[in-house]
């Protein structure tokens, strides 16, 4: 079994995206980067995914920075 419970993570790097890289991959949620376990979706979703706070709206804020979305 696997603890579940709503929380933080702190992840020491050198550089943010490492820090942050290594927060995610502390998670155990089977995902070592930014992108979403998903796939890509349309933008519709990724909309919805930012305006709803969940478990992937890490994901979805770098997908939308990697599509240019300000």
């Amino acid at each position: 079994t696997q603890m579940k419970a709503t929380g933080e993570v702190m992840a020491i790097g050198r550089t943010l995206e490492a820090a942050l890289l290594k927060a995610v991959r502390s998670q155990e949620i089977k995902t070592y980067g930014l992108a979403l376990p998903t796939g890509p979706i349309s933008p519709t979703v990724l909309g919805q995914m930012l305006a709803i706070p969940s478990d992937e709206r890490l994901f979805a804020v770098a997908d939308a920075l990697r599509l240019g979305w300000e």
